[in-house]
């Protein structure tokens, strides 16, 4: 009863400061303080969360936020956009005001989306250099706005979103790392849509994306202990668009192509599934491995990853990569479980983690907590694509009970068609 008692008064509270804000954007007021109440509505949103962004909504300022926005942009379209720097500090400040507003708000990012927000981002960022202030700021949108909802991809074709994010992606000579590490998190996010992936590879996606996986020397060669954001997010995307078995696994970053596995011709618009010498590099290894196994354990506690940056990664989102991986191959599923993917499935599985990261940071969502049960069974049936993958696995959890009465229960749900008498390679 306190605990109510005191979230109404925080609400009632926030509530105060929008109306307060919405009376400065409304009214007459110069450009310096309406830009300063915009800041407050980034600091709000950080300090009360979802509810705060549900009363941005309610209130009208989240449409009056786009109203402005778009009404600028078209301003500077039309080159009548008043001279000095108040006027782009303004306009950044009301990207970053969206940004934080759409960000985990399925609600907020639907309404933005099918507002034509992701049209007029478009029209501004196919004007901007990878350098410009307001680059990252307008790229922040973009990826939460496809981050919060799937529904919303559909309107990105149309928009002209996704060759945008392919040329920031691959632009090299930028100084701005983050714009591009945010661009490359849109093609992640983008990668958890099936029906997206065919438009990312015509737009060049995974040649851009695969840069990144080469970015370190060989596993054999040098120890890397952690990965970069850029590379898990690179590798989180690119098993998901083309497929593990793309990406043929190697016990030690070398070693020879496994038979019947598939490989992937990394070349643009014109990218296959079809073997190429060329793309030998772009391997899995235990190294990779290993990580998203760790990406997967700190997205559960609710934990950054790589560590000591701003990447929370999303349970199902981790899980669904995992589970391509497993699909490539019997070398990557073998890997998988040398590296203990049994045992963190499991705890994913059974442990009270994943409803804990889904109340805390995403308000409690129930499809959310669906997402997570349905991928992380999906990542365990992709390691059982054969007799041998469930003799392997029962062998590797002699030690771990709990683990092995899941995959236990696993296996009796299962019929007998999921199991193959022999091994099997995903197409």
């Amino acid at each position: 009863m306190e605990r109510e008692q005191e979230r109404e008064a925080m609400l009632g509270e926030c509530r105060e400061h929008v109306r307060e804000i919405k009376a400065i954007l409304q009214g007459d007021a110069d450009l310096q303080t309406k830009e300063s109440a915009v800041y407050k509505i980034v600091v709000l949103c950080r300090q009360v969360g979802k509810p705060c962004k549900d009363v941005l909504r309610e209130e009208g300022v989240l449409e009056g936020l786009m109203t402005t926005v778009s009404q600028l942009e078209m301003r500077e379209l039309s080159s009548d956009r008043p001279s000095g720097s108040y006027q782009e500090t303004f306009v950044q400040a009301l990207y970053r005001a969206l940004g934080e507003t759409v960000y985990d708000n399925v609600v907020n990012a639907e309404i933005a989306a099918h507002f034509g927000l992701l049209k007029i981002v478009e029209a501004s960022l196919s004007r901007k250099s990878e350098d410009d202030v307001l680059t990252e700021p307008i790229l922040t949108v973009v990826n939460n706005i496809i981050g919060m909802s799937q529904s919303t991809h559909a309107l990105l074709q149309e928009a002209g979103i996704v060759p945008l994010l392919v040329r920031f992606v691959g632009c090299q000579t930028s100084t701005n790392d983050n714009g591009r590490q945010i661009a490359t998190a849109a093609l992640a996010n983008l990668s958890n849509n099936a029906l997206m992936r065919e438009q990312m590879i015509r737009s060049g996606a995974v040649e851009v994306l695969a840069t990144a996986l080469l970015q370190f020397p060989p596993e054999a060669e040098v120890e890397v202990p952690l990965p970069s954001v850029s590379y898990m997010q690179s590798l989180s995307a690119v098993v998901k668009i083309v497929g593990g078995g793309a990406m043929m696994g190697t016990v030690g970053g070398h070693g020879e192509r496994e038979e019947g596995a598939i490989t992937f011709n990394v070349n643009g618009s014109r990218s296959t599934r079809v073997y190429d010498e060329r793309t030998n590099q772009l391997v899995l290894d235990r190294r990779s491995v290993r990580w998203m196994l760790a990406y997967l354990d700190a997205s559960m506690s609710d934990d950054p990853y790589p560590p000591d940056t701003n990447i929370y990664g999303t349970p199902w989102k981790v899980a669904l990569s995992i589970s391509c991986i497993a699909r490539g191959s019997a070398l990557n599923r073998e890997m998988l479980r040398a590296a203990g993917v049994w045992t963190l499935l499991a705890r994913a599985a059974t442990d009270l983690d994943i409803q804990q990261h889904a109340d805390v940071r995403r308000g409690g969502r129930r499809e959310e907590q669906e997402a997570t049960g349905e991928k992380v069974v999906m990542a365990m049936r992709s390691m059982l694509r054969s007799e041998e993958d469930v003799q392997h696995s029962r062998e590797e959890l002699q030690n771990n009970p709990d683990a092995k009465r899941v995959l236990e229960q696993l296996l009796g749900l299962a019929s007998n068609a999921a199991l193959p008498t022999k091994s099997r390679h995903a197409a």
